[in-house]
């Protein structure tokens, strides 16, 4: 195909995880696709939900707004077939073989490098998608420059096949200070004192196990002061989690507020003492951008894609290390020079992540795979 051609792409594109739960991949799913919509005026979209024949049209006109026109959906593609230029694979699920070419989007090889923290369903859906995709893809997009060299190690990938581009928070996320909202939102969800936020889906890869542990040892005065807010969707293999979230209430004040709407995680991001986030490997580590957007402190895992994306703008630790991670959230809700520093780091790293910047990258990328 020529450039001239490729001027009104027709862009086939999963959106299975934005009608899903509302996790990472569901995020990144819908802000891709709002950054695409906006950075280029003329592409046509083909929206499929390729894990079931049915799409939420309603939905569907929520995500895309002033756009719909450019948006066909393909509620019947598994027999109609799918007429682009090229599909795009956000989530595990792949179009037809014969539609061609392939980009996909690869979060992390964890199936691989922590199997302990997957299901057994989960394991082979991230590999079988993922070799799949090795095979059939023009492009994997690698959302971190850790995730691409994983895959070189753990799955033999050539380097010329991936390109990283980077994740970046909702632009509905920002610092506030209206103490009026924050008291509204504490109140609802029962948050009656300050808090340690967490964020992300209760499963063993996110550690709040440790992160209960490194609580434990803060100073007495510390635990008798703060809360630890947790928030996120039910995840899997939570037994252990759910176990030790009930044993810990007899030293530690802790509440669960489950998933939470986008205006009330913007709030708790921007009220919090801290975000610690002790990831024992990720992809990306998306709720880490979305705390730094709103200014707070944050406190992360040394490991795997986290100081990536964190840059010099937090506190970085073992996440083994459970004292480790009490002693850094001690030095910044104890000192108020460093609070107040990493708070204008946070703010200012943050700036390096744009979805407009995602999109384009990205949209250069369709142009490129559809031209070659």
């Amino acid at each position: 195909m020529t450039a001239a051609a490729t001027e009104h792409l027709r862009v086939g594109y999963d959106i299975s995880k934005v009608l899903g739960v509302p996790d990472g991949t569901a995020r990144y799913s819908e802000l891709l696709l709002g950054g695409l919509l906006a950075h280029d005026d003329h592409s046509q979209f083909t929206l499929c939900d390729l894990t079931s024949d049915a799409v939420d049209a309603a939905r569907v006109d929520e995500i895309v707004g002033a756009h719909r026109a450019r948006i066909r959906i393909a509620s019947d593609w598994a027999t109609s077939g799918l007429d682009v230029d090229l599909f795009h694979s956000p989530a595990p699920a792949l179009p037809p073989a014969e539609c061609r070419p392939l980009v996909f989007t690869l979060y992390d090889v964890t199936c691989i490098s922590h199997p302990e923290c997957h299901t057994l369903d989960n394991r082979v859906l991230a590999l079988t998608s993922t070799a799949l995709a090795a095979c059939r893809a023009a492009r994997i997009i690698a959302v971190s420059h850790y995730t691409k060299a994983q895959a070189i190690e753990h799955l033999g990938l050539p380097d010329e096949q991936i390109e990283v581009i980077h994740l970046a928070p909702d632009p509905y996320f920002h610092r506030t200070e209206r103490a009026d909202l924050q008291h509204a939102v504490a109140e609802r969800l029962g948050i009656e004192r300050p808090y340690i936020l967490a964020v992300g889906s209760l499963e063993p890869r996110k550690n709040l196990v440790g992160l209960i542990e490194g609580m434990r040892r803060l100073p007495a005065e510390q635990r008798d002061r703060l809360a630890l807010v947790v928030a996120g969707p039910p995840g899997w293999r939570n037994e252990e989690i759910h176990d030790r979230l009930r044993r810990a209430q007899s030293e530690l004040s802790i509440c669960q507020v489950g998933c939470v709407s986008r205006e009330d995680l913007n709030i708790l991001y921007s009220f919090a003492e801290v975000f610690v986030y002790p990831s024992l490997s990720e992809g990306f580590g998306l709720p880490v951008v979305e705390a730094m957007a709103c200014g707070a402190p944050v406190v992360t895992s040394n490991c795997s894609s986290l100081p990536e994306v964190a840059g010099k703008a937090a506190l970085l630790v073992d996440p083994t290390d459970p004292d480790a991670i009490g002693e850094a959230i001690a030095c910044v809700v104890s000192d108020e020079a460093t609070h107040d520093d990493l708070r204008a780091r946070s703010l200012a790293r943050a700036r390096d992540f744009s979805w407009t910047r995602t999109a384009a990258q990205t949209f250069d990328l369709y142009r490129r795979v559809v031209e070659g």
